[in-house]
């Protein structure tokens, strides 16, 4: 699931009906926005992952981890990815820079992805869950 629990009402309802339609021993994958990121820090309200009224929900990693117990997934590892990309669409959502002019910025920024993904800094929220 990459970037579908962000924009449903009723996530709970969604994932204990996915859990229920799933073979047992099975591997859910998903990716959300991370409320927790770098550049949400940074951007505050001007950040591009709110994106309402598109999305309906934020997670943090520990609230993913807990709906995801709650609605029966098992094994929950979450761990953060950190794109180029996020600090440049913060910008231009802000206003504050063209979009002919990212491309150089974007590559600026590779050096410091790893250090954001370790610690837990990255634009998006990766999740492995099994169902047992």
């Amino acid at each position: 699931m990459n970037h579908v629990l962000e924009h449903l009402i009723d996530p709970r309802e969604f994932l204990q009906e996915l859990h229920a339609a799933m073979a047992p021993d099975a591997t859910l994958i998903l990716m959300i926005p991370n409320p927790g990121c770098l550049w949400r820090l940074l951007f505050k309200s001007a950040w591009h992952g709110w994106d309402p009224p598109s999305h309906v929900h934020h997670y943090p990693a520990s609230a993913l981890k807990r709906i995801l117990r709650q609605t029966g997934f098992q094994n929950v590892k979450i761990d953060t990815k950190a794109r180029p990309d996020g600090f440049t669409r913060s910008l231009i959502h802000s206003g504050r820079l063209p979009q002919a002019r990212y491309l150089w910025l974007r590559l600026l920024l590779l050096p410091l992805l790893p250090m954001m993904e370790a610690f837990g800094l990255g634009d998006e929220l990766i999740c492995i869950a099994t169902k047992r």
